[in-house]
């Protein structure tokens, strides 16, 4: 981000909501040109402003903070939830939590899987992995599908709890129902640069069986 809206961004987060004028004092430059970073910053959904009117005088705008420009600041998501599963596993309980987590995120989801074919349900998936978090890759591999997960926004929590990874996989498979036979090909903690997991359609033969 270029160095002066960087410093607005900055100063609005310690500050909170301020006017032009405000700024410009503050950083020693004219209201034109803060107004010309304001409009780049709004552009880009980083900053928002509303219009303020006084009982005399014309009304104002001031300018704060979009809950997007949130995500510039360091954040330690991974320590709290690192630390939380950490009491967990010490009180006994890691894999009943896992389960619950599973079965939130499956019961969030149900709806957009519910009525179709299996090859709607892997774009579905891809859908929902993109949301969250994931930016899977779908492939064709014979009758087979591939996803790639390019990214793993759980990646430093996964690397001391690897029952992460397995809520993932388990996801997945009662997602897509008993049509697929899914299984992680290869992974992150493994050493691989991506999680891989491979969906086999199973047979007519396979899901009368599991019936």
């Amino acid at each position: 981000m270029q160095h002066t809206r960087q410093e607005i961004v900055s100063l609005l987060r310690e500050k909170g909501e301020r006017t032009v004028r405000e700024l410009a004092g503050i950083l020693g430059l004219t209201q034109m040109s803060v107004r010309l970073h304001l409009t780049v910053l709004q552009r880009e959904g980083m900053v928002s402003s509303r219009e303020v009117h006084q009982p005399i005088g014309r009304p104002y705008f001031a300018y704060s903070l979009t809950e997007q420009a949130e995500d510039l600041f360091p954040k330690a998501y991974w320590r709290l939830a690192d630390r939380l599963l950490s009491a967990v596993q010490a009180a006994g309980q890691s894999e009943r939590i896992v389960e619950t987590y599973v079965d939130d995120l499956t019961r969030r989801y149900r709806y957009r899987f519910e009525g179709r074919e299996p090859a709607e349900r892997v774009r579905v998936l891809a859908d929902v992995l993109t949301e969250e978090g994931l930016t899977p890759r779908i492939e064709q591999d014979g009758a087979d599908h591939i996803i790639r997960a390019c990214n793993c926004p759980y990646d430093r929590v996964a690397r001391v709890h690897p029952d992460v990874c397995d809520a993932e996989t388990s996801f997945i498979g009662r997602s897509l129902g008993d049509a697929f036979d899914v299984k992680r090909e290869s992974s992150r903690l493994d050493g691989s640069h991506q999680c891989v997991y491979r969906l086999r359609l199973r047979s007519a033969d396979e899901l009368a069986t599991r019936n």
